[in-house]
């Protein structure tokens, strides 16, 4: 009844427009809905493309002009193709039956992964693609355009580090994303310019939408990866996922384990002009270990085809999180030794995570209904032991030993409502959310002459209001959006309110995206506004003791960044240009100046600094010829930064940045070598002075009608990815950065028997709390 309502809605308005106007459904053979299904319009003459769309959730489409004898192509990847004449129906229902050789050739032989913009954002398939045959979850984001990835660390170009939703939820720890496999992957959508619905913190979203496998019954699936670097430490990852379901009960338990081992080794070159030229020159050797174990346990409820309720539970441990090394310090007074220090640290530390989601997703009558509420608590103890042993001019050792510990709780509390409905040929969402965020550290020194000793209260409650509202107007879709915030932050030093470092927010932000196709061209202009706020850890009072020379403090005066964008995006076939338009205020950056006004002394500490703008342009180029397969990603960005350097280098030189990988699809296996590489130039008030790249090499098998998965992976192959910039504080104060890349190994082998993707729909609150913790 309520799909009925919809297409007579739907056809009301074809008819205000006074043209012929066609909508429907489309689903498979057991009356599921399929989205994103394609649905093109031919001339029934030559049968040359006049236009076309797709399916949304509910498989439900509509096209509005079309004549009389044009041909509906509608196609899904796994489904048989249907080819209609169109004789004036004002609605179809259209179910398109399973085609498994189709289904079957698709992992033989894989098609150009396709990306179309789609209201704010840009879509990559990846099913039936040569991304599903990639290695690993990163290497195939690494392929999709404006993503880069390196060392598993995963930035949006331009636009920093996303949010990433998998199936709707947010990702609540990177071990989820460790244990998706490209094959498993549906689609990639990239948002550079998120709307209000997303909290006002997020600068960009990565979506990912796995593969729907409607089989019911026990699924499992088992991985197992080992990695070895070049000095000859493993790490191992072990990821179980047990998943039942029923027609309407959805349970998944999830667990996974890693025990990692990594060197961490760089050199820095402190510069002070202060009376005198002081060169201090520190080399690191230091190793982390971490033992993980995470779970997760889900179950939802599918009321109907519209309604499900379901709640979630997960524990994230770090068991055991050791670092230790050593560091040789130098210090150059005019150029003559002043004094040589030799240290050694080692720090245990341990960590809790626990958090919870409730959630209800579904509608009542017209209106679309999302809630969630979500509890989480995080504690960490971090302890630390350094031994120093230093010689002055006077040629006397002296020896020192300094032992810290910092405690850290946070516990959060959040909800959030977000209804819509159809309006005017569009739909309307608005909503509220709020939470509540309490946080706890405390820091102290022995001997206690060194630094004071911390402890900070942060009290904050966020409210939140949002009001959305997106329509097609013929091949033009817009979506417009306005979200407010407020904010009242509470800060406690000693358990005593400071009042100048307390502070309350009343923000606004805007959102406008405009897409729409011009022949086979998708274009896609969009503006918003977005804010980062400070960290709670960059709020802090207090200073942090690294060794006798290096301090770290933190700013509890510190402002939010807020960041104007203009983005435009062009895309036509295997191309795809972006370009956007930035402007920062109070961007928040690190400064090292003389602690105490002693040169051989430098604390670090965030600060706002003056606005400035930047320009960014991304250009992916994805051409496939028989078995090969080029991925082009390169990004260029030009900043307008001010801040007076005397070395000689230029903080608002362009920097440019490559990604090529080179795929071959043969029927042994599937095989990548990938080139990564970045040239000089500045990126706020960092300077890269040399250009690195890195070498890269995959290969990927499939066995046991793919129940079976084998893939290997080799990064940095000839150790070129020496990170080495330089950090500028002012004319009179820089650091060198040295960081000598690790090249490593990896193998992984996957298992998996019946399995399929979660129902859950859980979305989430308090995100951007959570990412602040």
């Amino acid at each position: 009844m309520k799909k009925v309502l919809l297409f007579i809605l739907i056809l009301l308005s074809c008819i205000k427009a006074n043209s012929q106007c066609i909508s429907g459904n489309i689903t498979d053979e057991n009356n599921n809905p399929l989205s994103f299904a394609n649905i093109a319009v031919l001339s029934g003459k030559d049968s040359t493309l006049l236009g076309g769309t797709v399916s949304d959730e509910q498989g439900i489409f509509q096209i509005e002009k079309i004549e009389d004898g044009s041909i509906l192509k509608i196609s899904y990847i796994g489904y048989k193709t249907e080819f209609i004449i169109y004789t004036g129906q004002s609605f179809l229902t259209i179910a398109l039956g399973n085609d498994a050789t189709l289904l079957k050739e698709v992992v033989v032989k894989a098609t150009l992964p396709k990306t179309r913009l789609k209201g704010e954002g840009m879509i990559t398939n990846v099913v039936g693609s040569f991304l599903a045959k990639t290695s690993s979850v990163y290497q195939m984001l690494n392929l999709v355009p404006m993503v880069s990835v390196q060392n598993e660390n995963i930035i949006v170009l331009g636009r920093g580090t996303p949010l990433i939703y998998i199936d709707g939820r947010p990702m609540q720890s990177s071990t989820e994303l460790q244990t998706l496999k490209p094959e498993d992957i549906k689609n990639i959508e990239v948002i550079n310019n998120p709307g209000t619905k997303y909290p006002a913190t997020t600068t960009c979203v990565l979506k990912i939408t796995t593969l729907r496998n409607r089989n019911q019954g026990l699924g499992i699936s088992n991985q197992i990866t080992s990695q070895l670097n070049e000095k000859r430490q493993m790490t191992w990852f072990d990821a179980l996922r047990i998943s039942k379901q029923t027609t309407h009960w959805d349970f998944n338990v999830y667990l996974f384990g890693e025990i990692n081992k990594r060197p961490d080794d760089k050199q820095m070159r402190q510069h002070t002009l202060v009376g005198d030229s002081w060169l201090q020159t520190t080399d690191i050797a230091q190793t982390y270990k971490n033992v993980n174990p995470y779970g997760k346990l889900s179950a939802s409820y599918l009321l109907n085809d519209s309604n499900s309720i379901g709640a979630c539970v997960y524990y994230d441990r770090y068991a055991y999180n050791r670092g230790e090394g050593t560091s040789n310090v130098t210090i150059l007074k005019n150029g003559s030794l002043d004094e040589k220090t030799f240290s050694e640290y080692h720090s245990i530390a341990q960590s809790k995570n626990f958090g919870s989601n409730l959630y209800y997703y579904g509608k009542v009558g017209k209106l679309g209904v999302d809630f969630n509420t979500d509890y989480m608590w995080y504690g960490k103890k971090e302890p630390m032991n350094i031994h120093e042993v230093y010689t002055g001019t006077d040629a006397i050792k002296h020896t020192e030993d300094i032992n810290t510990h910092r405690h850290t709780y946070n516990w959060l509390i959040a909800s959030k409502l977000v209804l819509s409905y159809p309006v005017w040929n569009g739909t309307l969402s608005w909503g509220i959310e709020g939470s509540k965020t309490n946080r706890k550290e405390y820091y102290s020194v022995l001997p206690e002459n060194k630094v004071s000793n911390v402890s900070n209260h942060i009290d904050e409650i966020m409210q939140a209001m949002m009001v959305d509202y997106a329509r097609q107007f013929g091949p033009l879709s817009v979506q417009v959006g306005l979200r407010y915030e407020h904010l009242n932050f509470k800060f406690y030093d000693h358990d005593v309110l400071q009042e100048e470092a307390s502070k309350k927010y009343n923000d606004i932000f805007p959102s406008l995206s405009l897409s729409m196709p011009v022949g086979r061209t998708q274009m896609q202009l969009s503006y918003g506004v977005d804010v980062s706020r400070p960290s709670y850890s960059q709020l802090r009072s207090g200073i942090q003791y690294d060794n006798r020379f290096t301090y770290e403090g933190g700013n509890p005066l510190l402002r939010p960044t807020f960041t104007r964008n203009i983005s435009y995006t062009l895309s036509w076939k295997w191309i795809t240009f972006t370009s956007m338009v930035q402007l920062f205020k109070n961007e928040v950056t690190y400064l090292s100046t003389p602690y105490n006004n002693n040169p051989r002394i430098l604390i670090l500490n965030p600060v706002n600094m003056p606005n400035y703008n930047k320009l960014v342009f991304n250009l992916s180029l994805q051409p496939k010829i028989g078995i090969y397969q080029l991925s082009f990603n390169a990004g260029l960005s030009k900043q307008w930064y001010k801040m007076d350097i005397s070395d000689g280098n230029n903080l608002n030189a362009p920097l440019a940045n490559f990604n090529i990988t080179n795929t071959f699809e043969t029927k042994w296996a599937t095989l990548s070598l990938g080139l990564q590489a970045n040239t000089r130039g500045g990126e706020t008030n960092t300077y890269l002075r040399k250009a690195s790249f890195a070498t890269n090499f995959s290969a990927y098998k499939q066995l046991l009608k793919d129940r079976l998965t084998l893939s290997f992976y080799v990064y940095d192959i000839f150790g070129t990815n020496n990170n080495k910039f330089t950090l500028y504080s002012g004319p009179n104060n820089w650091t060198e950065f040295d960081h000598y890349s690790c090249s490593y190994v990896q193998l992984s082998v996957k298992y998996q028997f019946n399995l399929r993707n979660s129902k859950y729909k859980g979305t989430g609150a308090g995100q951007s709390q959570k990412k602040r913790m």
